[in-house]
C-alpha cells in the first residue's frame, strides 16, 4: 500500500504518555547538538530504529537550491549494509515523484513496495536494489523552507506503518528543521572564521616550511659534496619522524591536543628515509584532512575545539612500528583496505587525487615487504599502523 499524508499533524496525549520516556530522554539530546557534537544525531536515529523496529533510519539534506541531495545521518540495524556513502550528490531531477510529494509537504508512507503506482517506477527501483520492503519518509522543514527529510526502511519484511510510527518521525522531523538551521549557522559563522585565522596561521608558519625546505636543499647539496651513498642506508624511525613533524609544524600547531610518544630505544631500519618520510607526511596529511572535516578549528586553544593528533612509535620482536590515530572522521569498516587503493579519495574534486596512501602502501609492503592497515576506526577515532622490518 502506498499512502500520502500530511506532514506535521499533532501528537495525541495518549501518545505523548506512551512515550514519556522516550521523549525526554532521546529526542532531548537534539537540543544539545552543535557542530562539535553532531554525533548526537545519529545516536537518535539509533533509539528511533529500536522503538520502531526500523531496519534502517536516516536524514538527507538538500543543497544548491534543492538540486542535490546528500544522506548525511544514517543508522543501520545488525545485518543491514550502510548505504549513506553510496547516496551522495543525487541529482533531484532523477527522483521528480519522490521529491513532488515532499515539496507539497507530505509524508510518504509505503507499506508495500511492490504497490508502488507507476509514477514511481524510477523510486520503486531505487529502493528494491536497497532491499527495502516498506518505509516512511517525513519531510523536514523550518519556517516554510524545505531543508531536507528524515526516513525509517523496513528491509527484513514488509511493515504497516501505524500511526505511533508516523507520530515519532513527524515529532523527529520537527526538531531537525531547527537543529538543521542551527548547523547551518554556526558552519557559516565559524567556517568564515576558520578562514581568516587559518590564513594569518599560515603566515605565521611560511617562515618556518621555507627555513625547512631551505634546510632540504642545503642538506642535499651537502650531501652530494661528500658523495653520500644513495638509496637505503640505516636509519631510525624516530629522526625521520622528528623531521617530518617539523615540517609540518604550521598545521599541527592548530590541532588542540597533539602528542607524540617515542620508544627511545627502538631498532635502526634499512631504508631510504626520504621515502619513508613520505609515508608519515602522506598518513599525517590524511589526518590533518580528517581532522578539518570534522572540526572547525578556530585558534588552538579554543577549549570547542576537541581535535586530537596523536603519533605513536614502538617496537615488536621483528618490526619498528608507527601509529597515527586522530578523532577526525571515522572511516567505515568496509572502506579499511579500499583506503589503499589508487585513486580512491573521498575528497571532494581539486582537494586530493587519492594516491597518497596507495604510495605509502607502496613503498611500505611493495619495497621493505612491510605493512600498513587502519586497526581501528570509530566516532572516538581512527588509527593507521605501518611497521618496517628491523635491520
Amino acid at each position: 500500500m502506498q499512502k500520502v499524508v500530511n506532514a506535521g499533524q499533532a501528537n495525541s496525549k495518549e501518545f505523548l504518555k506512551k512515550y514519556d520516556d522516550f521523549l525526554n530522554t532521546t529526542l532531548s539530546k537534539l537540543s544539545n547538538v552543535s557542530i562539535y557534537n553532531d554525533f548526537l544525531i545519529e545516536e537518535v536515529l539509533s533509539d528511533i530504529a529500536k522503538i520502531t523496529n526500523a531496519s534502517r533510519a536516516y536524514v538527507f539534506m538538500f543543497r544548491e537550491c534543492m538540486t542535490v541531495m546528500d544522506n548525511i545521518y544514517e543508522y543501520c540495524s545488525k545485518g543491514i549494509s550502510e548505504e549513506k556513502y553510496n547516496l551522495q550528490n543525487l541529482k533531484c531531477d532523477y527522483f521528480p515523484w519522490w521529491i513532488d510529494q515532499l515539496k507539497k509537504r507530505q509524508c510518504i508512507i509505503i507499506d508495500d513496495i511492490n504497490n508502488m503506482s507507476s509514477d514511481a517506477e524510477i523510486e520503486k527501483e531505487v529502493l528494491e536494489e536497497q532491499g527495502v520492503k516498506s518505509l516512511i519518509v517525513v519531510p523536514v522543514v523550518y519556517e516554510d523552507e524545505l531543508l531536507g527529510y528524515v526516513g525509517l526502511d523496513y528491509v527484513f519484511e514488509k511493515k504497516e506503518i501505524d500511526s505511533d510510527i508516523v507520530s515519532i518521525l513527524n515529532l523527529f522531523a520537527k526538531f531537525m528543521g531547527k537543529v538543521q538551521h542551527d548547523l547551518y549557522n554556526q558552519f557559516s559563522f565559524y567556517n568564515m572564521k576558520k578562514v581568516i585565522n587559518q590564513n594569518l596561521n599560515h603566515i605565521k608558519g611560511l617562515k618556518a616550511q621555507i627555513q625547512n625546505q631551505e634546510q632540504i636543499i642545503l642538506k642535499s647539496l651537502q650531501c652530494e659534496r661528500a658523495d653520500c651513498k644513495i638509496g637505503q642506508n640505516k636509519e631510525n624511525l624516530n629522526d625521520i619522524l622528528d623531521y617530518i613533524l617539523e615540517i609540518l609544524s604550521a598545521d599541527l600547531n592548530q590541532i588542540s591536543k597533539f602528542e607524540v610518544n617515542k620508544d627511545t630505544e627502538i631498532k635502526d631500519v634499512i631504508c631510504n628515509k626520504i621515502e619513508i618520510g613520505q609515508v608519515i607526511l602522506n598518513i599525517l596529511n590524511n589526518s590533518l584532512y580528517e581532522l578539518n572535516k570534522k572540526y572547525t578549528i578556530i585558534e588552538p586553544n579554543d577549549k570547542k575545539n576537541n581535535s586530537y593528533l596523536s603519533v605513536r612509535t614502538y617496537e615488536d620482536e621483528n618490526y619498528v612500528i608507527c601509529e597515527v590515530t586522530n578523532n577526525g572522521t571515522p572511516i567505515p569498516e568496509k572502506l579499511w583496505v579500499k583506503v589503499f587503493e589508487p585513486f580512491y579519495t573521498t575528497k571532494e574534486i581539486g582537494e586530493g587525487t587519492g594516491l597518497g596512501l596507495s604510495i605509502a602502501y607502496d613503498i611500505v609492503v611493495n619495497k621493505y615487504k612491510g605493512d600498513i592497515f587502519i586497526k581501528d576506526s570509530n566516532h572516538t577515532s581512527t588509527t593507521f599502523v605501518f611497521k618496517l622490518p628491523k635491520f
